[in-house]
């Protein structure tokens, strides 16, 4: 018999580096106070990051907040898996300890998977925060 390896499918152990778990997230409201306080932004098509590069704080961390006026809970929804994925994938290469807040702006309906990840390696690259 064939095991997971053997036929080409991720190992469970993979995955679980790549996971987002809670310290990999701004959960609280002064969390988000902090960075909204800093008051750096970058505006993409369909998107807003406003970020935070403390000094005395583990990272990076990631938050994620949208208005009721941006639609109903299965876009909003949809809006957060779409960056959290983009994030899980670019969070391994950053090299700061970076707190990052994403917002949605016009035309984020129009926005693939790829290309908020595109659009979020791009902006970190542009700060210099990728190794």
């Amino acid at each position: 018999m064939e095991s997971q390896e053997e036929k080409g499918t991720c190992s469970h152990s993979n995955l679980v580096s790549k996971k987002l778990t809670k310290s990999h997230k701004l959960l609280k409201s002064f969390e988000f106070r902090r960075v909204y306080k800093a008051r750096q932004y970058h505006h993409s098509d369909g998107l807003a990051f406003a970020f935070i590069i403390p000094t005395n704080l583990p990272g990076p961390k990631l938050g994620i907040t949208v208005k009721k006026k941006w639609g109903k809970a299965h876009d909003r929804n949809r809006f957060k898996r779409i960056v959290r994925e983009a994030y899980r994938h670019v969070r391994p290469h950053i090299d700061t300890n970076i707190h990052i807040v994403v917002q949605p702006t016009e035309g984020f309906h129009l926005l693939s998977s790829t290309q908020v990840t595109k659009a979020l390696e791009q902006w970190l690259q542009k700060q210099q925060l990728l190794d």
